[in-house]
Formats: C-alpha cells, sequence, structure tokens
C-alpha cells in the first residue's frame, strides 16, 4: 500500500528515460515519426532551446545543446520531451486541473516509451528518473519556516528551519553503488524569506545503470520504486501539521 497526498503542491512531476550512446544513429526524421504516432494525445510542438557551457582556466566555451523537441496536450497539461538517447514525460497539474494519479502518470510514460522504442531503436535504458516540482505559495500571513518544514527526520538541518534570510539548501545521497550502478537521491529546497511567501521544493531519484548491458531493465518496479522513495524524501521535508494540509491517503 502506497502513501500518496490528493493535495500536493505539485507544479510538474517528471519521468525520463535516458539510453545508452550508441545504437542506431539519431536522425531528425524521428521527430516526425514520433510526433505522428502521438498527435492525437499530443498535437502541439514547440522546440527546446539549451546549450552546453564549458568553463576552464582559458574561459567558458558555449555550444549548442542536442536537439529536443517537446510535444504537449492542447491544454499543455501533459508533455513528452524528444531527442537523441533522452525521452521524458512531463505532468503539469496546474495546466490540468488535477494530477491523475502515479498509476495513469506511470501508463502513459511507457506508451511514450513504446513508440521511442518502437521509431528509435535506441540501445538499452542507461538511467530511468522521476522528478518532482513543488511550489507552496503562502501570502499575507504566512506561516513561520520552522513550523512549515522538518528538522526532525535529520534531512533538514534545524539551523536551516530557523533561517530569517534566502535560502538555497541541496542534499544529494548516493544510496548504493555496485557492479550493477548506482540509486541516486537529490533534493533542493529554496525559500525567499522568513516566514516564506513561497518555496520551492524539487525532488529527485535516479537509477543509473552501467554501460554496456545487452538489455533494459524491468522498468516497472524501478520506476514504481522511484516514485515510493520521492514520497518519502518529500514527507521528510515538511512537519506533520503541514503534511496534513496535503490530504494524505493509503491506495
Amino acid at each position: 500500500m502506497r502513501q500518496r497526498y490528493a493535495n500536493p503542491p505539485l507544479v510538474e512531476a517528471v519521468v525520463e528515460f535516458q539510453f545508452v550512446p550508441g545504437g542506431h544513429e539519431w536522425d531528425s526524421v524521428f521527430f516526425g515519426e514520433i510526433r505522428s504516432a502521438l498527435k492525437e494525445m499530443f498535437p502541439e510542438i514547440e522546440n527546446v532551446a539549451g546549450a552546453d557551457i564549458h568553463i576552464n582556466s582559458e574561459g567558458a566555451t558555449v555550444t549548442p545543446a542536442p536537439e529536443l523537441k517537446r510535444f504537449l496536450r492542447t491544454d499543455r497539461g501533459m508533455a513528452v520531451t524528444v531527442g537523441a538517447h533522452v525521452l521524458g514525460v512531463s505532468v503539469l497539474p496546474p495546466n490540468l486541473g488535477h494530477h491523475p494519479g502515479w498509476q495513469e502518470f506511470l501508463d502513459t510514460a511507457l506508451r511514450v516509451l513504446n513508440v521511442y522504442l518502437e521509431v528509435v531503436h535506441p540501445s538499452p535504458v542507461q538511467q530511468i528518473g522521476v522528478r518532482y516540482v513543488n511550489v507552496l505559495e503562502f501570502g499575507a500571513g504566512a506561516p513561520s519556516l520552522e513550523s512549515v518544514v522538518s528538522g526532525a527526520s535529520g534531512l533538514i538541518p534545524r539551523r536551516l528551519t530557523q533561517s530569517t534570510g534566502p535560502f538555497t539548501y541541496r542534499f544529494e545521497h548516493f544510496v548504493s553503488a555496485d557492479e550493477a550502478g548506482i540509486h541516486r537521491e537529490a533534493l533542493q529546497l529554496a525559500g525567499a524569506t522568513n516566514p516564506p511567501g513561497a518555496l520551492r521544493l524539487i525532488v529527485d531519484i535516479d537509477q543509473i545503470w552501467n554501460s554496456g548491458g545487452e538489455k533494459s531493465p524491468d522498468l516497472i518496479p524501478v520506476c514504481n520504486m522511484l516514485h515510493d522513495q520521492a514520497y518519502k524524501l518529500f514527507a521528510q521535508v515538511f512537519t506533520s501539521k503541514m503534511r496534513r494540509l496535503f490530504h494524505p491517503v493509503r491506495q
């Protein structure tokens, strides 16, 4: 039975698949083939701009990032980001009006993944990640940071909960490292003032396998494990009083 929240402060959730470089050479024609297969669900398209910045003793060099395209629903409540060796599926509850729930979200991500696999024939999956972006806006009469963010679990330093100025806190933990790969957990918590006018929490969980496998791992249990771990980290950030406002339920 899984813990979830009926009313989380979620603004974006992402499931991302990264593939071992190599395999079939990427062809820009893949964008059109993937779009054709997904156009009923994701009819809109936009380019994703980006750049890679490399800094060394001689200065910084900027090179264009690999080409990415994003396919979106007409309500912009879900999106698919496609590129060479990478596929991301996002849900944006503020645009959708609700969160469809993990199982529906995962089912959609796996359907999109099957399309990517059929068109691209990539090398095996090397990394799966889930990301949850949460924003809490309190406005007038905001509570103290200490009543919102918990220092009891040890995940968030108690001194941070007593902060009186802008802050950014980042936590990263490599849970396991062996011949099969590594499991990475990370979160970033940022706020402007105390009492906080807004808090932004990003939870990132990744499973990364070593290169060279002949086939992808069983993806569904891995995705479920990453989702469950993300919820556990999310719950450790907030006080029990705050979590009750998110309406916890068991599924």
